[in-house]
């Protein structure tokens, strides 16, 4: 089975997770994923990159610095709710 083209989803997460951390399953929807492990496994490549889980809570996701760092310098806003 071929790879996932993962950029363009990826972009689809963080524009996501700018106006707040969202659960994997807010994220398999938001997507339009097939499969809960199809977003796991997205969400897992991006880990500690540019998104990372809320403390506490291995479904809840939000944005690093450098995931708000690079929203930012596409000229979109970031939800204050969003930052670590």
């Amino acid at each position: 089975m071929d790879q996932p083209n993962y950029k363009p989803r990826a972009i689809a997460v963080m524009v996501a997770l700018r106006n707040g951390p969202l659960t994997t399953r807010q994220l398999q929807n938001c997507l339009s994923d097939p499969s809960m492990s199809a977003t796991r496994k997205l969400m897992a490549d991006m880990l500690t990159d540019v998104v990372d889980h809320r403390l506490g809570d291995p479904n809840l996701w939000y944005l690093t610095d450098d995931g708000v760092g690079w929203i930012e310098s596409q000229g979109l806003d970031v939800a204050s709710g969003a930052r670590r």
